[in-house]
């Protein structure tokens, strides 16, 4: 796995977290931790952990399917609807081994692989090393220059809705791809993306922490809860469990703010 930075607290040369306000570094007022590359630390390893669970989310998606082949068994006469295919599911899946085997293509270049074997290899088998190939090279493609990428776009999406310059082509089953430049930091989003996404699928929940510092101003009790964000990071929302009371906008971030205050106290009676 590509290095890792620590916190970044010289503003000289940083940038932004690439993730913006779902930064996992973000500060009480919701602003991505700096750094001298496009990434925080924590996301960085969010990016790793997201391909690394690839191949094992993948099976889980095969679990969705319906059983096919000599495992079906086909009683003659029947009056039951076949089971539909989860076509959702099935696009899913392909659109999971092109993108990671696209980025795995560029990154072979960058590093001086050698070129994979000749032949088809099943989606599963070419996932995991594309999977193990870009984890041992993960700051090679975060750092990837911009190069045009093929990506399949979903017969609900409506052409307008399309950046401006896209490039759209349509193969031979009609299928709708998408022509754009995108470099390592486009990479690394779009695995936050698909690892999101997988999760939506499988009906994963997702991770909610508690927040102990302060009490919430509705009920005064100490039971306020934020919910994981789909793209990675905390949701700019906080909900109480005990009473109706939330903050989202200009609350959030007095109440983050209050969190933040109460942290460096915490902080200085301990040292």
């Amino acid at each position: 796995m590509g290095a890792r930075y620590d916190r970044y607290d010289d503003d000289e040369g940083a940038v932004p977290c690439a993730t913006g306000r779902h930064c996992a570094e973000r500060d009480y007022q919701g602003n991505p931790g700096l750094g001298p590359r496009a990434f925080c630390a924590t996301d960085e390893g969010r990016i790793a952990d997201a391909i690394a669970g690839l191949p094992e989310t993948y099976a889980q998606l095969r679990l969705l399917l319906p059983v096919t082949g000599q495992q079906e068994e086909r009683v003659t006469g029947s009056r039951e609807a076949p089971v539909p295919v989860n076509l959702d599911v099935q696009a899913f899946m392909r659109q999971v081994v092109h993108v990671t085997c696209s980025w795995e293509d560029q990154v072979r270049a960058a590093v001086s692989l050698s070129d994979l074997p000749e032949g088809r290899r099943r989606d599963g088998v070419a996932l995991a090393q594309a999977c193990r190939t870009l984890n041992a090279h993960l700051t090679a493609l975060l750092s990837l220059p911009a190069e045009d990428k093929a990506r399949f776009e979903p017969p609900s999406r409506k052409l307008g809705e399309l950046p401006p310059g896209s490039v759209v082509q349509i193969d031979s089953a009609g299928d709708a791809w998408v022509m754009a430049a995108m470099d390592g930091t486009a990479a690394g989003l779009e695995f936050l993306q698909l690892h999101g996404r997988a999760r939506g699928m499988l009906g994963l929940t997702r991770q909610r922490r508690r927040i102990t510092e302060v009490p919430c101003d509705g009920c005064r009790a100490k039971t306020l809860v934020q919910s994981e964000a789909k793209a990675g990071g905390w949701e700019p929302v906080v909900r109480c469990t005990a009473c109706p009371m939330s903050y989202t906008g200009a609350s959030y971030d007095l109440l983050m703010g209050r969190v933040y205050q109460a942290q460096l106290e915490a902080l200085s009676k301990a040292s």
